[in-house]
């Protein structure tokens, strides 16, 4: 790392921030120095993402000052930010989105610069590819090479690595120290605590949108982090338990999903974990139930082939989705909490159809909804573009299992997500397998989430349903040998 100099090259002075009439940061102090790799570290709505916007300039401060300093020989400080949710145009290559982000900032590339920063960054895919067609983690690694060829010398990352396996991540790291040995000064979000005491210079911890303390990562450990996260009251985690519940599943199987080589059963009252490397084929699992792309999967419902009802007849039969892509296929990020209650349900009737949700229950709904699962702050009529993503995502759960439905088909739920609220989102699934007596398949990337929560667990490689036991038969260990 660098050594720290006398001036910093982000200086907060007790900023003040919100959104309309509702503050979220108050009189928050923060001096990152040149060199430094430096971490935002809280629960979901401390208030992270939203300071990282102001020293972007997205957002306007209540009260306060931020400075930047500006690069050696620079007109102005230069700002990149890898976004947590990215605003990638999907009409645009790849080569045209870095090439205007250099652009941005009075940077003209060279020819097969666009390569050699794609190459930078790891993503091997070619220039004249649109980014609609990128899966989540290289859009986000295409919003870095955007923000490195902008030759900024502050980098904010919000959660990068949230969609990133753990070799990807690995590779991350190792990018970005390189490039603050080369002078950058990085600020970053994370929820990932052992990512910051292995790669971080400094952490400040916030809470509830106040600075609770700043030090260098090597003389904290998780659990001082923890505990400047949370009170005492709230320090509570289920996550690292052994094992869900021991169930009497006694009822008739309700789903069967099965290929020419594999068959998965999930019953009533059970939740079914899936664990797997991106690329290790579980997805079409996934889609097959939830969605219409069997791709070679076929799926019954109580001995009802589904293959042929589209996805609004599929919810009418109490079939429910959380998808890894919220912002994609999840909520309308530009309306309101009250609006996004209705997105993705589907009326059971005909006089439901042509019977209009009226405002009232609408408003209602979300208030529940943000009541029962701590979405922060608790404004629905605020739009779902002011919530950080893992509120977001609180609400995007609350919305599904609200609706009460018979079998729920859950892809990264957690993502976003710190341990508090994944340890949460542990036992409402669990209450809703035995309230609904839901049936509930759910991928996630933590497997101590998947050890704590579910009640079987398969895992898929290479392309392949190649396991499942009861949970009690896995350890994490055995887990990650059976996925690689």
């Amino acid at each position: 790392m660098h050594v720290q100099t006398a001036n910093p090259a982000v200086d907060i002075r007790n900023l003040t921030l919100g959104y309309g009439s509702t503050n979220v940061v108050f009189d928050f102090s923060l001096s990152v120095y040149p060199g430094e790799i430096h971490a935002l570290a809280g629960e979901n709505g401390a208030g992270k993402t939203t300071v990282l916007k102001a020293i972007r300039g997205l957002l306007s401060q209540t009260s306060g000052e931020i400075s930047v300093s500006r690069a050696s020989n620079a007109d102005v400080h230069r700002i990149g930010f890898v976004l947590q949710h990215d605003v990638l145009p999907s009409n645009m290559t790849v080569a045209s989105c870095v090439q205007c982000a250099a652009l941005a900032t009075q940077q003209r590339l060279e020819s097969g610069a666009v390569e050699q920063y794609l190459d930078h960054v790891g993503l091997s895919i070619r220039p004249h590819v649109r980014t609609s067609q990128l899966t989540m983690h290289q859009r986000q690694l295409l919003q870095l090479a955007c923000a490195l060829s902008s030759k900024p010398n502050v980098l904010l990352l919000d959660e990068p690595t949230a969609v990133m396996s753990q070799p990807d991540s690995d590779r991350f790291w190792e990018l970005i120290k390189g490039e603050v040995n080369r002078g950058l000064t990085v600020i970053i979000a994370t929820h990932k605590l052992e990512d910051i005491i292995a790669h971080c210079s400094h952490v400040t911890v916030m809470r509830t949108g106040r600075h609770v303390f700043t030090r260098r990562a090597h003389e904290v450990t998780v659990q001082d982090i923890i505990a400047g996260m949370a009170p005492e009251t709230v320090r509570v985690s289920n996550t690292n338990s052994s094992g869900g519940e021991k169930k009497r599943l006694v009822h008739r199987p309700v789903v069967h999903i099965t290929d020419t080589d594999s068959a998965l059963i999930l019953h009533p009252l059970e939740i079914h974990g899936i664990a797997g490397l991106d690329g290790s084929g579980y997805e079409r699992w996934l889609t097959a139930v939830a969605l219409t792309k069997q791709e070679g999967i076929n799926v019954t419902i109580n001995g009802v082939n589904i293959e042929r009802t589209t996805v609004a007849q599929r919810r009418a039969l109490g079939i429910a989705y959380i998808p890894s892509d919220r912002h994609a296929d999840a909520v309308i990020v530009r309306d309101s909490l009250v609006s996004n209650t209705s997105y993705g349900s589907s009326p059971n009737s005909l006089a439901q159809l042509l019977r209009p949700i009226s405002l009232q229950m609408q408003q209602v709904a979300a208030t529940a909804i943000v009541d029962r699962y701590d979405v922060r702050p608790p404004v629905v009529s605020a739009g779902m573009d002011t919530l950080s993503g893992g509120n977001q995502q609180k609400f995007v759960i609350g919305r599904e299992l609200e609706r009460k439905s018979q079998i729920l088909v859950l892809n990264q739920p957690t993502r976003g997500l710190d341990r508090y609220a994944s340890a949460e989102v542990s036992g409402k699934l669990r209450l809703a397998s035995h309230r609904d007596q839901a049936a509930i398949l759910v991928y996630s990337d933590d497997l101590s989430f998947l050890l704590s929560t579910c009640d079987t667990i398969s895992t898929f490689s290479n392309g392949c349903l190649t396991q499942t036991r009861p949970v009690s038969e896995w350890s994490e260990a055995m887990l990650v040998e059976a996925i690689v």
